[in-house]
């Protein structure tokens, strides 16, 4: 059986993907809006877990009214 491991992000590759600055990215982290995983001493991302944060924020909540 083949398994296939996704690459890994680095704080200034997610950063910058998220468009935000260091300390908001660290926020986020904090308040476990970004999943992210401590490797040593350093930050990695998983790119499908930010781009599950991204879409799940641009989409209208159940309810909401959507501008047509």
């Amino acid at each position: 059986m083949q398994q296939t491991m996704e690459e890994l992000w680095v704080f200034k590759e997610t950063m910058r993907y998220l468009r935000v600055s260091r300390s908001t990215l660290v926020r986020m982290i904090h308040d476990k809006r970004v999943p992210a995983h401590k490797v040593g001493s350093t930050w990695r991302f998983y790119p499908s877990e930010v781009k599950a944060v991204v879409e799940k924020s641009t989409k209208p909540e159940q309810g909401e009214a959507v501008d047509a």
